[in-house]
């Protein structure tokens, strides 16, 4: 059933109690694979985007790396064991950026909550040191999640606004392609190759296109980097 659900990492809380954090206060925050349930786009107007994950292990007492935790749902098809976060990331890194900062943020706070006196010296380092220690227990948690989850692909995620790219591409192709198609990886191009609906010849505009005309095929150019059919999408016609 896991293979339904959009995989991506996530910043994940973990309370003292070396559980996932729901209602007791955040220890420390860590990066772990998880299922992507489900988007909640807010309603006021912005941007924002929330989403509901479940992490395959949340409880790190006596976790059993062999057993993971997949989303469960009631009988309204709700699902009752997820957690509602701000931000998905396509790797391991981008999501340990935000975590390191997360942490950083913990501790300072913890700092900020000391009394400014004589022992203010001695208790910031202990609670620096408290905080060095958490980070090299659950660095090894990361380490172990991420082998136990191995198995659990990640796959890039694009945000085009195609309707634009086409726009752009229509009313300035060479402005567009020599500027920008050399910055796009291989991925990125592919992606907008897939996206295009049709890719026949009455979907360009590239009267020197060497290619045979034929409005019923694909365009046998497709392919090509150099200024052809795939830099002169009409528009994405079915």
């Amino acid at each position: 059933m896991s293979s339904i659900y959009q995989l991506k990492y996530a910043v994940m809380p973990v309370s003292k109690f070396n559980k996932l954090d729901v209602t007791c206060s955040t220890s420390f925050n860590i990066v772990s694979k998880c299922y992507v349930v489900s988007e909640q786009h807010l309603m006021d107007g912005s941007s924002i985007v929330l989403y509901d994950v479940v992490f395959p292990f949340q409880d790190f007492e006596d976790q059993d790396f062999s057993k993971r935790i997949e989303p469960v749902y009631n009988s309204h098809s709700k699902c009752i064991n997820s957690t509602v976060v701000s931000c998905v990331f396509d790797s391991f890194d981008d999501a340990l950026v935000v975590a390191d900062l997360e942490n950083k943020k913990l501790l300072l706070d913890d700092i900020g909550l000391l009394p400014f006196d004589d022992n203010f010296d001695k208790f910031s380092a202990i609670l620096k040191k408290n905080h060095q220690r958490l980070e090299e227990k659950y660095r090894k948690v990361e380490q172990e999640i991420e082998f136990a989850t191995k198995d659990m692909q990640v796959k890039k995620s694009y945000h085009f606004d195609f309707d634009k790219i086409l726009e752009n591409i229509s009313i300035y192709p060479e402005d567009f392609y020599i500027r920008i198609v050399d910055s796009l990886s291989s991925e990125e191009r592919n992606y907008l190759r897939e996206m295009v609906s049709n890719k026949s010849c009455k979907n360009c505009l590239n009267d020197l296109c060497k290619g045979e005309k034929n409005s019923n095929d694909a365009c046998v150019l497709w392919d090509n980097k150099t200024l052809i059919g795939k830099q002169l999408i009409k528009s994405n016609i079915q």
